[in-house]
């Protein structure tokens, strides 16, 4: 690899880039090593100079490329005929798949890297070897490295591993979770060591499980690919990698390629899978329903609550309450299923059932998660319009049917669930943001800060995001005890979204720290024939919440 013997003045040395170097299999690269080497090119923040590429003379492929543990699956002696056949036909399904359909394509290296950028590695030695070249070294490909290529990188090697290392490792990417049905796949982002087996763990999250392997895998590769971004680039501004995160027991088996069994097991119930989302398209899919009781939230008997009666070809969830003059008012999402569209009904709650009273707010875009706060006397409503991109607040005019708009906290955001409330002297917004407009607000929890709750001006948390975990990030509702504050959390399922909800108390919040403690799980197990939960509110005289 050529290398610039000119000297650098001392101003030309300080505002020199970030220098970022790759390394990967072979030129021909899967859909997202080909989409970061695109952006890291173009990023202002850093410069890529090597990409280094190993021998392939063994003819071996390794991850990330997505669709080697597929060519496995077609070519192994390992892999039983059964599950060949249940990823072919998966295959098909991911074709069909808008956000999906290249997840299993290749793409050439030297459509976008200049020839003298690509430097080969043809031994072990893995050379060049002396002073670091680079500031930073990203894999996609797997160790062993070469003695020489530890030392390339002031702050060493990364890479994305696409398991939860403490549950899962090796195996298909994406599929083990997939075979036991598990709620979440996790991924790690690691500064790799020389001494096998002693991975540092910089970042980590878990997304939600989806129905098959491929389409789980694809997901997987899509939303870890993103977060490797953000930490490279993080540490190009920083110059310096994040904390380490504490190092637990490793309490999951190693897994390879299925068993014949395991295989054949598999392929049944993708078959089954699939046969109830055929259903679902034509129609037969779940309903969210509303129920209430009297009574505060501690200690509420789910099973002995009331239902309000959905409206053909509707159903109804993300319920708030208040009462007004002795009166309880239910808000929630009235969600019309031909249309695919929710506005903002409301209802009175009394010992005779649920009376509706009629639309409280219908924009042109979907409406649902009807927040309500009081702000000096005034009732006003944040409800998700992330289908607009904003985060908006309405106000009432004349409760409970008029209201309009009286602010706009953000703009060109897509963010879901925003709850709104006073800490401290101070307003703090707690929002579930889709980072990469993904169509999935499960995955960041964030937290803003500001002097109103009609404000503008918001200021994001130092912490943001607070979380990158399907299994408690969006919101579900709140619920208070005196001066104790309780944030309910939707917890994904396998394949479904909304399946729990745990109930937990905001201990700490302060602009350097946000801690919260579990109190309770609530699963859908209160009545029969339901499977799904995802949201809780009560105001201390009657409580609600929403059940599949």
């Amino acid at each position: 690899m050529a290398r610039s013997n000119a000297r650098m003045s001392p101003d030309a040395a300080t505002k020199a880039r970030f220098r970022l170097g790759l390394l990967v299999e072979r030129t021909s690269v899967s859909k997202y090593v080909y989409e970061f080497i695109k952006w890291a090119l173009a990023n202002e923040n850093l410069e890529l100079t090597t990409v280094f590429i190993r021998s392939s003379e063994n003819g071996v492929v390794s991850f990330p490329l997505p669709d080697y543990w597929h060519e496995d699956f077609r070519t192994s002696s390992e892999a039983s005929l059964s599950l060949k056949f249940a990823v072919a036909l998966e295959r098909l399904l991911l074709l069909k798949n808008r956000d999906h359909h290249r997840h299993l394509d290749r793409f050439d290296l030297a459509a976008i890297v200049p020839a003298e950028m690509i430097c080969e590695l043809r031994s072990d030695e893995n050379t060049p070897v002396g002073e670091p070249i680079l500031d930073l070294l990203v894999t996609f490909a797997p160790s062993p490295f070469g003695a020489g290529l530890w030392n390339v990188a002031k702050l060493g090697i990364i890479a994305l591993s696409p398991y939860d290392d403490r549950l899962y490792r090796g195996g298909p990417p994406g599929f083990w979770e997939v075979y036991f049905r598990e709620d979440v796949t996790g991924f790690t982002i690691q500064r790799l060591q020389q001494a096998p087996g002693t991975p540092e763990t910089l970042f980590s999250g878990r997304i939600a499980t989806q129905f098959y392997y491929l389409l789980n895998q694809a997901s997987l590769f899509q939303k870890s690919a993103h977060y490797l971004r953000r930490i490279v680039n993080q540490t190009a501004l920083t110059g310096t990698l994040p904390s380490f995160q504490a190092k637990l027991p490793f309490s999951g088996p190693a897994r390879g390629t299925p068993t014949a069994g395991q295989s054949l097991r598999y392929a049944l119930g993708f078959g089954r899978l699939l046969f109830s989302k055929i259903l679902q398209k034509l129609g037969f899919d779940y309903r969210w329903k509303v129920g209430f009781l009297p009574g505060g939230w501690r200690g509420a008997a789910l099973w002995r609550a009331r239902v309000i009666k959905n409206d053909r070809g509707h159903y109804l969830a993300d319920p708030f309450v208040i009462t007004r003059d002795g009166k309880h008012f239910c808000f929630v999402e009235d969600y019309d299923i031909a249309r695919t569209r929710g506005r903002i009904c409301a209802y009175r709650l009394g010992d005779a059932g649920a009376d509706y009273i009629g639309v409280a707010l219908e924009e042109d875009f979907h409406l649902s998660y009807p927040y309500l706060f009081d702000y000096k006397g005034e009732l006003f409503m944040c409800p998700e319009t992330s289908a607009a991109r904003e985060i908006r607040v309405y106000k009432c005019v004349d409760f409970p049917l008029h209201w309009k708009l009286e602010s706009t906290l953000m703009k060109g955001v897509s963010a879901a669930d925003t709850m709104l409330f006073e800490r401290s002297g101070r307003w703090w917004m707690l929002t579930n943001i889709d980072p990469a407009e993904w169509g999935d607000h499960s995955l960041e929890l964030h937290v803003f800060s500001a002097e109103t709750p009609l404000s503008g001006d918001w200021r994001p948390h130092k912490d943001n995001p607070l979380f990158i975990d399907a299994a408690r990030t969006r919101n579900g509702g709140m619920v208070k005890d005196g001066d104790r504050l309780f944030r309910v959390a939707q917890g994904q399922g396998f394949g479904m979204y909304g399946k729990r909800t745990t109930i937990n108390e905001i201990v700490e919040l302060t602009d350097d720290r946000y801690t919260e403690q579990p109190v309770c799980v609530i699963s859908p197990t209160f009545r029969p024939k339901i499977f799904g939960t995802h949201h809780l509110h009560s105001d201390g005289n009657i409580t609600v919440f929403d059940f599949a």
